[in-house]
């Protein structure tokens, strides 16, 4: 994208907001690989943890978002 953004590098353009929004996609990614490498089925209601973890993450993160706009 630098390639053809003539104006300068692209991320000097990036808000604060779309660089939280990319971090929380990381981390949920992140949680999500390590819910598959370590498949032990730890659950609490017949939900695994890592799913969990995945939702505090989500909600946290919409609320964080939230704030931040």
């Amino acid at each position: 994208m630098d390639l053809f953004y003539l104006q300068g590098p692209v991320l000097n353009e990036v808000g604060t907001f779309s660089i939280v929004a990319g971090l929380l996609g990381i981390v949920v990614t992140g949680l999500y690989v390590v819910g598959l490498v370590e498949r032990r089925d730890p659950t609490i209601f017949g939900v695994g943890v890592d799913s969990i973890a995945v939702v505090a993450n989500y909600f946290g993160g919409i609320g964080l978002l939230f704030m931040l706009r």
